[in-house]
Order: C-alpha cells, then structure tokens, then sequence
C-alpha cells in the first residue's frame, strides 16, 4: 500500500504474493520492494525464489530489477544514496547444493524523462558466499564480503572488497582466514567499512553476538567499536551530521538478554548510553539536524513467553522512544510510549510502530495519528522477540509527483 505523495487515499499495489523490504530510491522516483511466492501447500519449508518489483511512486509497478533468466534467492537490496541505482544480491541454487552461488549486480534505472521502462544490469562480483554489502556515503563505492570455504583443514577465506561504481576497479580493504568479514555499513566520512568479524563462520555463535569493527579502506586497519553485538541492520546507524555511530551492544540472541545497551562513538572513543538495571535499548535512529532517537524497553524475562508476537508486545508496551539531543540528556519522546522502530522526517516528525500499527508523531512528537493497522509481519522475521519492522515499512519525503 501507498500513503501519501501522489496517490489519493490508501492506494493498493498488488502482488498475489508476499511483498518484503520496501526501499525507496534516494529522489523518491522508484520504490524497490521483494516479493516472494507464497509456500508450497505440500511444502511449506521449502524456500521459494524471490523478484526485485520496481514501483512509481503513483502504485504502478513497472520493471523487474534482477535477472528474470534464472531463480534468485535470499535476495538483498540497496539503493545508492546519490543516485537511481540498485544493488541486488542474490544466490542462484545449483546441482548439488554445494555449487550455489552468491551475486551482487548493479541495476541502473531509467533516466528522468526517459520512455523506456528498461533497467541496465551489471554484474559486479560472483562469490561463493557473500557476507553482506553496503554504499560508501557518497554512492561512489559498494563494500561487499567475498568469501570461500575449502583447503586442507577446510577454513573459511574471506575478503573485504571495495568496488567503484563507475569504474567497477575492486580494491581488497583487508583479509581473513578461519573467520569472515561480514559488512555492516560504513563509517559516515566514507573512511572506513564497518564490519562484523564472524568467528569460523559459524551461524550458531554469530547467532549470540559477534565484535564490531571500523576497518580503514585505506590501508585496512582495524578499530574495535564493540566486543559483542548482533547483526541487525536497524540496531546501527551513522550520522549525516557529525562524523558519528551509534550502534546496540551486547551478546545473547533472546532480544532482551545481554544486556543490550546504546553505545554512541566518534573517531576518538565510544560512549556508553546508561540505562537502569533491568532495561535495554533498541532501535537507534538519526535525525537530519543529528538528534538520536532511541528505543528504551524493560527487560522482559523470556521464560514469560518467548518469542511470539505477544512477548513482542509486552516488551513495547513496557517503554518507548527516547530523544537524544547532542550534548544533552536523553528525554522521553511525549507520544513515542509503547513504541519501536523510530525513523525520522526532515521535520521533525517521526514515524513508529506500536504492536502491529504504524504511527505518525508530529514534529515536537507531542501527538501521535495511526497511519494504519495490521503491518505484515513474515513469519520468519521475528526472531527471538526481535521483529525486522523495517521490511514492513519505508518513508520518504522526497516522492515525486
């Protein structure tokens, strides 16, 4: 569904199948979403192949942004944030299993103005498994993790890599082996890649927790930010202010064991958020003028309930947003109780979620409307008591007419 911008009202984009991760294009002229066929009724386990739509912002959708000759799985995708261009991983299945292959392209849509709906497709890396990607700052570099298992004892090979997105010229940031770099995002000022170190490669121990590094593109040195934390995209965001992250900390996949705490660095030191005994802190988030909104929840015991929905809820309805202002004290956000997932407008205004309805908090974020009921959630998103709510919902103000 389409709110606001161009449409009138509610407007419905339909797919017949299951619709994941809406992404708008940094000009607000595309929406990217993923949609996957339901399950096979006599399979329901059995993983389906999923397709890159491309939207208008008026609900039409018009182009098919990956490859449409072969199956595509586990697909990613990310826009530049200075141009109309699309990067897309995805893993084609092979015969057997161990010959299944990772990709990241990058898709270039049409110009302003242009009458051929058709997108230019360029295939940037082939792996055997890849561990994550992200924009450079600037759009002008995607880092991508590129790793390989085998050898005698088998271990795993990894590499950070930093393609041009112009040039497509790869410059391999740094090496591991036995472990894997798995790509985070980037350091604000474009100097380095934020990076998970996932020890052997092992989805299980990475599952608790794994250590948090700024590797310089440069010259690949390492800098640790944290010891333990997981890899949730929405528990780390980067400031387009100063020169900042901010990122959850703490291990233990039971989303409110570990003692999951804000941890806020610069170039010089991090700083630790505090937070009263028996809390955690979720869900940081970045405001244009550089004000950090944050999550602040009670640590609800799992034994209560984990992981339905139920104990999702029982944790919001327990907190609600905090405001971060630089230099100050964080304050309770007035209509922001009992809510999760704070993203900002350039207003001021912020959107939420609470339980499975979507809010708008007006600037001051004094009052709060409801945008609309029964959000999706996909079965596999809530994990541990941790729910993706970011798949379910984007927002730009930037949506051309």
């Amino acid at each position: 569904y389409l709110v606001g911008g161009p449409v009138t009202g509610v407007k419905y984009v339909g797919f017949g199948n299951n619709p994941n991760d809406p992404q708008w294009s940094h000009d607000g002229r595309w929406l990217s979403v993923v949609v996957t066929p339901p399950p096979y009724k006599a399979h329901p386990f059995r993983e389906r192949p999923s397709q890159v739509w491309i939207v208008t912002p008026r609900g039409r959708p018009v182009l098919l942004a990956g490859p449409t000759d072969v199956d595509t799985y586990d697909v990613s995708v990310a826009w530049s944030p200075a141009a109309d261009r699309l990067a897309i991983s995805y893993t084609t299945h092979g015969q057997p299993a161990a010959r299944n292959r990772d990709h990241l392209d990058l898709v270039t849509l049409p110009a302003k103005g242009s009458q051929v709906f058709a997108v230019q497709r360029t295939p940037l890396l082939s792996a055997a498994e890849i561990s994550g990607f992200a924009w450079s700052p600037n759009g002008l570099q995607i880092a991508v993790g590129s790793d390989r298992f085998g050898g005698a004892p088998g271990v795993w090979r990894s590499k950070l890599v930093a393609i041009d997105a112009e040039s497509f010229f790869r410059h391999t940031i740094t090496t591991a082996t036995g472990n894997v770099l798995e790509v985070a995002g980037w350091w604000p000022d474009g100097s380095g890649v934020l990076t998970w170190l996932d020890h052997q490669g092992s989805a299980s121990l990475a599952a608790d927790g794994l250590p948090l590094y700024d590797i310089t593109v440069a010259n690949g040195h390492r800098r640790k930010l944290a010891s333990s934390m997981l890899q949730y995209s929405q528990w780390l965001a980067t400031s387009a202010v100063r020169d900042e992250v901010a990122f959850i900390a703490g291990g233990d996949r039971d989303v409110t064991l570990g003692h999951k705490h804000l941890v806020v660095c610069d170039r010089r030191e991090c700083h630790v958020q505090s937070q009263g005994r028996g809390q955690v802190s979720f869900d940081p988030a970045w405001s244009a003028e550089g004000t950090l909104a944050f999550v602040r929840d009670q640590a609800i015991d799992p034994n209560q309930g984990c992981c339905g929905l139920a104990y999702v809820n029982k944790i919001q309805e327990s907190g609600g947003v905090l405001v971060l202002p630089h230099g100050r004290a964080p304050h309770a956000a007035q209509a922001g109780d009992a809510a999760s997932a704070p993203t900002w407008g350039t207003d001021g205004s912020m959107l939420v979620v609470k339980n499975d309805a979507l809010w708008l908090l007006s600037p001051g974020l004094q009052q709060a409307t409801k945008v609309v009921d029964g959000l999706q959630v996909l079965p596999d998103s809530n994990y541990y008591g941790n729910v993706a709510w970011h798949d379910s919902f984007a927002w730009t103000d930037a949506v051309a007419g």
